[in-house]
């Protein structure tokens, strides 16, 4: 049994990787931002036991490091960390450059970079700590998107923050290989096809 931080378990692909964790007869620590009722379905809606549901906004570097301690405490520790959360493309958070103002730019690029990027850097390093304080092997699986990869145009904060957690998560792969864990990145939008 591997003991697994989700972060952004709420619903979609966070909802899916809970339970297919849980499933395979793991304990899942699901994090959520704000919606608590979508949170606790998915709880409802894993199998097993010695679940954890964990609150906070990623954005809040305290509050990431909260996260982590709530899931190594709730869970007995963590072997698994998922990067899932984002603050993700939505008709409130277009910033096409041609119909923002400079203020609604800045705004949206920056919760777009501390949630997507920062945020999970901040949970890396504290399940990375983690690991290496116990000795002990693990993985970290960054969620990614096709927007990396393709251009973002009405949300170019997102695909450079996504990007950017590319870029970071390989530069993590090689930092945490001697400790034994891996860190591994998946394109999100080829994990909802499989």
């Amino acid at each position: 049994m591997r003991r697994v931080l989700v972060t952004g378990a709420s619903r979609g692909i966070g909802r899916a990787v809970a339970l297919a964790f849980a499933e395979r007869g793991d304990r899942v620590g699901m994090h959520y931002a704000a919606n608590r009722a979508d949170a606790e379905e998915t709880l409802r809606r894993l199998p097993g036991s010695g679940h954890a549901l964990l609150a906070g906004d990623l954005g809040d570097p305290q509050a990431a490091r909260e996260i982590v301690d709530g899931a190594v405490e709730r869970l007995g520790g963590v072997d698994v960390l998922v990067n899932n959360a984002a603050a993700a493309p939505s008709d409130s958070t277009r910033h096409s450059v041609a119909d923002v103002s400079c203020e609604d730019w800045q705004l949206v690029r920056h919760r777009m970079v501390d949630v997507n990027l920062l945020g999970a850097a901040n949970v890396t390093y504290c399940v990375a700590r983690h690991l290496i304080g116990r000795a002990g092997t693990g993985s970290i699986v960054n969620i990614g998107s096709r927007g990396a990869f393709r251009g973002e145009p009405d949300f170019p904060a997102y695909g450079a923050s996504k990007a950017a957690l590319h870029a970071f998560g390989q530069s993590m792969a090689i930092a945490l290989a001697p400790h034994g864990i891996a860190v591994l990145d998946i394109n999100g939008a080829s994990y909802l096809r499989t």
